[in-house]
């Protein structure tokens, strides 16, 4: 009964995961089901080569595989039943194995994973009643019983905490995590993909473009990988000031965010990241359609109200990119570059005191950005405070030594800049 209202559960909650999950025939997860069953048991006497994700073997799932795993269960099933009466832990703790792995097991497919780890806390104490009861038996005619039963113990405790240690060591960040999955799994593209994400995040985008050309080339039709693999290009053809440098690859990731839209139609991020493209190749009015259509799908995604605000900047609707950003910085509060924006809008139209505030908390989510110094300290010279203009301009070459437009704003103040 608690494994039926388990499965219910499971259908209610994961909803949005159904509707992203592989859809594959009966047959299929059946086979793969049987195989995780046996993988879990395994993985309990010894757990190494774990991963936080282990991809769905879509078409790849050996016979063989399946039959063997199909044995096992099978004998195990046949001897806990034949033995329920002299040993009836056996069969209680194997049935609590088994249904209770029911709703996690795969029969409805949840997500892209095949199994996961955490899946097993529950289920599998009926194996450890299971064994433990069995070495009680075994042991109980033994002499020394207890001290065989307690070394024992002491060795499995020792060897499970040794494995624990190493890892846990994974999990330190994100990169070594799914550099971890992709070593431990085969053909595993989600951890490919992620760990892209991971290294464009820490600024390495050549690493992260061949590491989605790696996840394409196991899965083509995987959209977060297209999608992946058009930000990171989109970063590396900028130059380390932020300019871009004409290298055709915003052309590469707009292919790439197509193909991701053709995947999934649905994939806002992809909407507002081809958005963003496409306002640097100067197309603003298909820009601001894929900024739209991404707000069609998440009204709350900030990063496209973001863009939004950008493309009505490039067409001079001021009023309209005021109330973009506006909305970014309501939804995110620590969106720093949606605040930046708000406040050069803000400056250009002449509304100096708010344009202040909107720099101030620029800075409050950064304080340490040379580029909102040095913006601050020009708009409050402009506006004759010349002490405060100073100082966010002295930070800004503090922060940023060789900052050309801080120094050419000190000497307008009439403040010696040492070259």
């Amino acid at each position: 009964m608690l494994s039926a209202a388990s499965c219910v559960a499971t259908l209610l909650a994961q909803k949005e995961a159904l509707d992203a999950s592989l859809k594959p025939p009966l047959g299929e997860r059946v086979g793969n089901a049987l195989v995780s069953y046996a993988m879990y048991m395994g993985q309990m006497i010894w757990p190494a080569h774990l991963a936080v994700l282990y991809p769905y073997p879509e078409s790849n799932l050996k016979v063989s595989h399946v039959i063997l795993a199909l044995l096992l269960l099978l004998i195990i099933s046949v001897a806990a039943f034949l033995w329920r009466r002299k040993y009836p832990f056996l069969l209680t703790g194997w049935l609590w194995y088994l249904g209770m792995l029911v709703p996690m097991i795969g029969i409805v497919q949840v997500g892209l994973q095949v199994r996961a780890d955490r899946y097993t806390y529950l289920p599998q104490i009926g194996l450890y009643l299971l064994v433990a009861w069995s070495a009680m038996k075994l042991f109980q005619q033994w002499r020394r019983s207890r001290v065989i039963l307690a070394g024992a113990g002491l060795l499995i405790i020792t060897a499970l905490i040794t494995r624990s240690y190493f890892q846990t060591s994974y999990w330190k960040d994100t990169e070594t995590l799914w550099k971890h999955a992709s070593a431990t799994t085969s053909n595993n593209y989600i951890a490919t993909t992620n760990l892209a994400e991971a290294l464009s995040e820490s600024g390495r985008f050549d690493e992260a473009i061949a590491e989605c050309q790696k996840a394409l080339k196991i899965k083509p039709d995987f959209a977060a990988a297209h999608n992946n693999l058009g930000a990171a290009l989109v970063e590396n053809q900028r130059g380390g000031d932020g300019a871009r440098r004409q290298n055709g690859a915003v052309d590469e990731a707009i292919v790439h965010y197509r193909r991701a839209l053709q995947i999934k139609p649905d994939f806002t991020q992809a909407h507002s990241n081809l958005g963003n493209a496409l306002l640097l190749k100067g197309q603003v009015d298909e820009a601001i359609a894929q900024f739209q259509s991404a707000l069609e799908i998440d009204p709350n995604h900030a990063e496209a109200r973001y863009g939004l605000g950008n493309a009505f900047v490039a067409e001079g609707k001021y009023s309209e990119s005021i109330a973009a950003y506006e909305t970014a910085v309501r939804i995110r509060p620590d969106y720093f570059e949606a605040h930046y924006n708000l406040g050069c809008v803000l400056a250009t139209i002449g509304k100096t005191g708010e344009a202040l505030k909107e720099f101030n908390e620029a800075l409050r989510v950064d304080g340490n950005s040379a580029k909102v110094h040095c913006t601050l300290g020009s708009l409050l010279g402009r506006m004759g405070h010349r002490e405060e203009a100073v100082a966010h301009l002295v930070e800004a070459l503090r922060l940023k030594p060789d900052y050309k437009d801080a120094k050419q704003q000190l000497g307008e103040l009439g403040v010696p800049v040492p070259q």
